[in-house]
């Protein structure tokens, strides 16, 4: 992938890697709500036993949410999915106690309780969203939060528990339908928006974004056909234990003047007269660096994850209980989640 083409290099430099105040929302609570809210939730955290009752208590706690912020944080949440412009949310000074947080695991998960408002507020606001949260059976044991820290044991994964590799270029769940734009019947899509909530960082290791629609239209028309057209075969993520392989896939979805894009891990042409357009993609991706997103203790961002393509560098090995540590949420409109479980309505078959 080192020897670019001319036609590759020309069309790097068309690409835009970066967002601007259209693209990006910026939510910075003020101390008076980062108190309010912390006040409301915690005399709820007790009855949070388990996340099945953390999914039940969605109404409860979005409403308590509503009450503590201002209406002007309030709207820009609840708005945040119906403006086809913003493609990212970030707010910041969430609640979080980092006199009392426990220490990174490296290996099992923390009980709930030690995340129990980090938990709230992310449930609390995809509900503001009016976006259900759900989780696989085949992905981080069916969990609807699953924690984003390095593990012992999966150190050389690529997926949000490795650190020793870099996590390129990639959208979340891309074997699956994507949501709101393909349709679901036996199979769920993957999520629509993917939230982060930071706990813990290291300085240096942020996520890094890259808007997927100029990635498309560095391509001639045939080109695009062939992307558009279901001629690829998209492999499960490391962290999907069981799922096979999705054929007859296309790697973009285009609707009117928007454009959606599944991409990551592995990918192969379904004949090899697409090899070209796919090397090309390849190539294309692997020199773009995008933006980076920056984070802090109490930040969350939510992006609409198929219009946005995600990625992190190495992340130094640190397992002395200060490592980096992010809480992760899927959510997607109702008509991508089909029911795997009458008990857990979020788990997605």
């Amino acid at each position: 992938m080192k020897n670019l083409t001319q036609d590759i290099k020309m069309q790097l430099r068309k690409i835009n890697t970066g967002f601007n105040e259209v693209n990006k929302l910026v939510t910075t609570l003020s101390p008076g709500e980062t108190k309010a809210l912390a006040s409301s939730l915690i005399k709820l955290s007790d009855q949070v036993v388990d996340e099945l009752t953390l999914y039940r208590m969605r109404h409860q706690i979005a409403d308590e949410m509503r009450s503590a912020l201002s209406c002007k944080t309030v709207t820009e949440i609840e708005s945040f999915v119906e403006n086809e412009q913003l493609l990212v949310h970030e707010i910041n000074n969430w609640p979080v106690d980092m006199i009392n947080m426990v220490p990174t695991p490296a290996g099992k998960d923390a009980p709930l309780k030690d995340i129990v408002l980090a938990t709230m507020i992310q449930v609390g606001l995809s509900e503001l969203r009016n976006r259900p949260v759900l989780s696989y059976p085949s992905e981080n044991n069916g969990q609807l939060i699953r924690h984003v820290t390095q593990k012992y044991a999966k150190q050389n994964q690529l997926s949000s528990h490795g650190g020793a590799t870099n996590l390129p270029w990639h959208s979340d769940v891309a074997h699956r339908p994507i949501a709101g734009v393909e349709a679901t019947e036996l199979v769920g899509a993957g999520p629509e928006h993917l939230t982060l909530f930071a706990n813990r960082v290291i300085h240096g290791t942020p996520t890094m974004f890259l808007p997927v629609s100029d990635i498309f239209e560095s391509f001639s028309e045939s080109e695009q056909e062939e992307l558009l057209g279901n001629n690829f075969v998209i492999y499960p993520p490391e962290s999907f234990s069981s799922e096979g392989a999705s054929k007859h896939k296309p790697i973009f979805v285009r609707k009117e003047d928007k454009v959606w894009m599944r991409y990551g891990g592995r990918i192969e042409a379904e004949e090899q007269k697409f090899d070209a357009t796919l090397t090309k993609l390849k190539l294309i991706l692997a020199k773009l660096e995008g933006t980076p997103q920056f984070m802090l203790p109490g930040t969350s961002v939510t992006w609409k994850q198929n219009r946005i393509l995600h990625a992190r560098s190495i992340i130094p090995a640190q397992f002395n209980g200060a490592g980096r540590w992010y809480l992760r949420l899927y959510s997607a409109s109702v008509d991508g989640i089909v029911p795997s479980h009458p008990e857990v309505p979020f788990l997605s078959r």
